[in-house]
């Protein structure tokens, strides 16, 4: 990492970004003084239901992204988080893997929101509550994880995948009323479909 960018800069940029995140209160922002620990290999594996909920290749392909997102793990152990996320993407060396990763969020999740479920009870807010729930087995868990690069990679492609299940379930229902203010023209099934724990509290820690 050193040979290619200036440490010094890369400090500055990781300074910039903690200072504002500490100014705007952002909650679960990554420490400063966070380092990269190393990381089981197989914690880096699809969930085995995967197996029937996606199709041979999208496993298969899934499997192929998180084995190439471990080493790069491995390869920064000991650096600071935010030095290596300012790295990475300075360098551009993560986009093709993020990029990736993205492309199977929305085939896999494309196919998923398109087939209704009984669980669901025909409610658009239950089918959301699901699937987010669903891709949180897949993602949220080691996107979340500290003391790791995973954020890095996962974050965009996470939230490409929320978003793009809102818009294929109750986006239709939110309605804005002021500048800033909306309204949901629609009630859930259960009151609890929206709540925090069910999809936001899985977005990543900053």
């Amino acid at each position: 990492m050193t040979e290619q960018l200036d440490c010094r800069h890369l400090k500055h940029e990781a300074d910039s970004i903690d200072e504002k995140g500490a100014a705007l209160h952002l909650p679960g922002d990554i420490p400063r003084t966070e380092r990269i620990e190393s990381q089981p290999r197989e914690s880096y594996r699809p969930p085995s239901f995967l197996r029937n909920s996606a199709g041979a290749k999208e496993y298969a392909d899934l499997c192929e992204y998180l084995e190439e997102l471990w080493p790069t793990n491995e390869e920064h152990v000991g650096q600071y988080v935010t030095e290596v996320e300012v790295y990475l993407a300075l360098s551009g060396e993560y986009h093709f893997l993020r990029d990736c990763l993205m492309e199977w969020c929305r085939q896999y999740f494309l196919r998923r929101v398109s087939r209704d479920n009984p669980k669901d009870k025909n409610d658009p807010f239950e089918k959301f509550t699901r699937l987010v729930e669903e891709g949180d087995k897949v993602f949220g868990h080691l996107e979340r994880r500290a003391h790791t690069v995973n954020c890095v990679f996962l974050n965009e492609a996470w939230r490409y995948a929320v978003s793009l299940l809102f818009e294929r379930t109750w986006k239709a229902y939110v309605q804005r009323i002021d500048h800033d203010k909306i309204a949901v023209t629609r009630r859930p099934v259960s009151q609890s479909s929206l709540s925090q724990t069910s999809w936001w509290r899985m977005m990543r820690r900053g």
